[in-house]
């Protein structure tokens, strides 16, 4: 009997350890939530304005964006995600002609950002390599992300950008860049047709 209770509680121990935590997608009250093992699948079931919450772990990217959601990861940085372990996203983000917000919350990101067009795009504590934004942008917010490689590259206005680490910023105009750290390889920053906007309190 005890032998028996062992190989059980063996085979528990290692359903549990291969399981997958699910992506869950939830609608905006989040009444209403369903399970997905795919980043593409959950993205194409999602509806407008729907929450996609992803847990720890690495999920490929396939699927273009063409409605407004909500995506957000367990973290990170390995201070605010050493229990659930960082959510990676591999794969570029390519976004079609949309005028409703995409956000992207707590997410390490390993590809470029592509809008097409774009209006209330939001990027909150996001950590990403290779990082250029191509498109035209408006009325977007970076807040709390370290932006390695490329830097900000948009044609785009009306945009707020705080607390995070850059390289560059080009063709950003009408907007507020504040609180920031500028660091490129080099320690060579670079800065192109940023007309009417303002940078405070920033270290370069």
């Amino acid at each position: 009997m005890k032998q028996l209770f062992t190989i059980l509680l063996f085979t528990l121990l290692i359903i549990r350890a291969n399981s997958q935590t699910p992506i869950m997608v939830c609608n905006g009250n989040g009444t209403i939530c369903t399970p997905y093992y795919s980043l593409n699948e959950a993205i194409h079931a999602a509806n407008a304005n729907d929450f996609i919450y992803l847990p720890g772990g690495t999920f490929q990217l396939d699927s273009m964006i063409n409605k407004p959601l909500n995506i957000i990861g367990a973290g990170c940085r390995p201070d605010s995600s050493a229990a659930t372990g960082t959510t990676i996203i591999n794969g570029n983000l390519i976004v079609t002609k949309m005028r409703a917000a995409l956000c992207l919350k707590a997410l390490f990101t390993q590809g470029n950002q592509y809008p097409g067009y774009a209006a209330r795009l939001s990027f909150r504590r996001i950590n990403s390599v290779g990082f250029a934004i191509t498109g035209y942008i408006e009325a977007c917010v970076i807040e709390h992300c370290i932006l390695k490689n490329e830097g900000i590259t948009m044609k785009g206005s009306g945009c707020w950008i705080s607390n995070s680490i850059l390289t560059a910023i080009y063709d950003l105009r009408n907007s507020i860049i504040e609180h920031c750290i500028f660091y490129g390889n080099n320690n060579i920053v670079s800065f192109s047709n940023c007309h009417y906007s303002s940078f405070s309190h920033c270290i370069f």
